[in-house]
């Protein structure tokens, strides 16, 4: 009996053991799993939009594919796909993927029918035909009869982003500050990055984000995008006066924050604007001059309102630097729009310098060299020479500025 009793608790331990491995094992795999879980990885949609941005189309297809098995109802992926194909000339597919995105809920007509991304199918009648459904799918909201509108100064929190150099905290330094301004629809974050690809050594950058919705960017492609100025309903002419001035105020209480937080170098800053962009930063270098050093206006225009001799006479004043940089093939705002300007400042004695570059609205590698350049000499005050060759272009009676939108 004694015996049996001892095989019997050892059975019993050995069961314990066994129970105990087990758990100690299931344990460990949970542990294991819960550290897999917190390793959030990129989406197959990161993925393919950052094979979109290095250009790399047939990789950007395959992981917008992956994602569309997953959420076949995305437009905006439904979208990106369709740019795709058309940056890789497939028409047929690019057509059939717009098709999808505007069957899904996307609603930007304007966006599409400007986009360079699709030109390859702008003429198809599909396309057309697709872009007056996409119309329909702009929610409208009836409100009351006979109502009027009004539009008054609303303060609130807004926010920017700062990009100091690498060696800002080991450094007693200060350093030039010059901010980026991004184009209607896009992010603070999204031309941040421009920092990265022009140099953050000896700069500070800052980029702030407009105070309005991009409203079609929102529900078309169901992401952040904002715009300097209001988005909404039709504008009346008295109230944009006000809005440009409020834009410009926001512009240079970022700047105005950054030198109390961060160790800027000198009075004046350095701007740079892309579109929408472009357009404010003439309108900060027409408003605020003395606050300027230089600045470059890609891709935009400059307002009929700063075109007279006493803006000009302010503006040369100051010796701001004005720069017009521009693509020549740029569909979305026809070059004209600074070739023109240009000579007109030239003529009124501004130190302005126009460089058309081979582009299209976007930025290209000649973009990305210009303001590398750019930034190494009139920021940092480096002895270097603009080696990006001059584009040309040919104007045609077909070519008009087209509506400033990103």
């Amino acid at each position: 009996m004694k015996f049996r009793h001892f095989l019997l608790v050892m059975l019993l331990v050995s069961f314990a053991i066994i129970a105990i491995a087990q758990d100690t094992e299931k344990a460990k795999d949970k542990t294991e799993g819960e550290e897999k879980a917190r390793e959030f990885g990129p989406s197959w949609e990161t993925l393919g939009m950052m094979h979109y941005a290095k250009q790399e189309w047939d990789d950007a297809i395959y992981y917008l594919r992956r994602w569309l098995e997953a959420d076949p109802r995305d437009s905006g992926t439904w979208y990106n796909l369709a740019c795709c194909y058309g940056l890789s000339l497939s028409e047929e597919k690019a057509i059939d993927a717009f098709e999808a995105s505007v069957e899904t809920g996307w609603s930007d007509a304007e966006h599409a029918m400007n986009d360079e991304d699709l030109e390859i199918i702008w003429e198809d009648e599909r396309f057309k035909k697709a872009v007056e459904r996409c119309k329909l799918n702009v929610t409208k909201v009836d409100g009351p009869q006979g109502y009027i509108r009004r539009y008054i100064e609303l303060k609130r929190m807004g926010t920017y982003i700062a990009m100091l150099p690498p060696d800002y905290e080991k450094s007693k330094k200060k350093y030039p500050l010059v901010v980026i301004l991004h184009g209607w629809g896009s992010t603070e974050l999204g031309h941040g990055r421009l920092s990265d690809a022009w140099g953050r050594e000896e700069v500070i950058y800052i980029a702030p984000r407009y105070p309005y919705a991009a409203t079609s960017i929102f529900l078309g492609a169901k992401k952040a995008g904002y715009s300097a100025y209001y988005d909404g309903e039709e504008v009346e002419e008295k109230y944009w006066a006000g809005m440009m001035e409020q834009a410009v105020n926001w512009v240079f209480a970022c700047v105005d924050d950054a030198k109390k937080q961060y160790r800027v170098k000198g009075e004046k800053v350095f701007i740079f604007g892309h579109s929408q962009g472009a357009g404010l930063a003439n309108t900060c270098g027409f408003t605020r001059p003395e606050r300027i050093e230089a600045y470059v206006a890609y891709a935009g225009w400059l307002d009929d309102k700063f075109q007279n001799e006493k803006c000009y006479k302010k503006v040369a004043e100051n010796k701001v630097k004005v720069f017009l940089l521009h693509g020549n093939e740029d569909k979305r705002v026809n070059p004209e729009a600074s070739i023109m300007p240009a000579k007109l400042l030239k003529d009124a004695g501004i130190d302005c310098t126009l460089k058309l570059v081979a582009s299209t609205h976007s930025f290209s590698p000649d973009v990305n060299e210009y303001m590398t350049f750019w930034i190494k000499k009139y920021v940092r005050g480096m002895d270097v020479k603009d080696e990006v060759p001059d584009a040309e272009f040919t104007p045609s009676p077909k070519d008009e500025t087209e509506e400033k939108s990103e």
